[in-house]
């Protein structure tokens, strides 16, 4: 004799689990691409490499500083090639300062903002690159002196 209990066990509808969790999974997306664009209305182009990578907003704003870096380096390297060729026009060695140029300290020393500069400088010489370019890998290879260069610690 064997006890047989009836099969008791609720019926789980598969495809409906199915359709309700891939309804759940398009609406999560639909809410992560929208919060990408909200939080990134100003670079749309920006929003789309990071909708397209599968980032979230907080994972996108960590990219967008390094973004903002990488632009205020840009910044900085055209504001000196201009202060360069304001100095050649002008026959003037002392140019007007930017405050981008090298601070000296009571020992001789260059501040950080100055070494970073000079540093870039000479990696574009060297590399025979744009300054521009020169300061991007110096910021990613060395972002201490980057740091240090924009007056905080890394």
């Amino acid at each position: 004799m064997t006890d047989q209990k009836p099969d008791t066990a609720p019926q789980v509808d598969l495809e409906a689990e199915r359709s309700r969790a891939a309804d759940e999974a398009r609406q999560a997306e639909r809410q992560r691409v929208a919060d990408l664009k909200a939080a990134f209305a100003d670079d749309p182009a920006f929003a789309l490499e990071q909708i397209e990578s599968g980032a979230g907003v907080q994972q996108a704003q960590a990219a967008y500083a390094d973004v903002l870096r990488t632009r205020l380096a840009e910044a900085q390297a055209t504001i000196d090639d201009l202060t360069d060729q304001l100095a050649e026009v002008t026959g003037k060695a002392d140019a007007p300062s930017t405050g981008a140029q090298a601070v000296e300290s009571g020992d001789g020393e260059e501040d950080g903002q100055g070494n970073f500069l000079e540093q870039a400088r000479a990696l574009a010489e060297e590399k025979g690159i744009t300054k521009v370019e020169a300061m991007r890998r110096l910021a990613k290879d060395n972002p201490e002196l980057y740091a240090a260069s924009r007056g905080r610690t890394a």
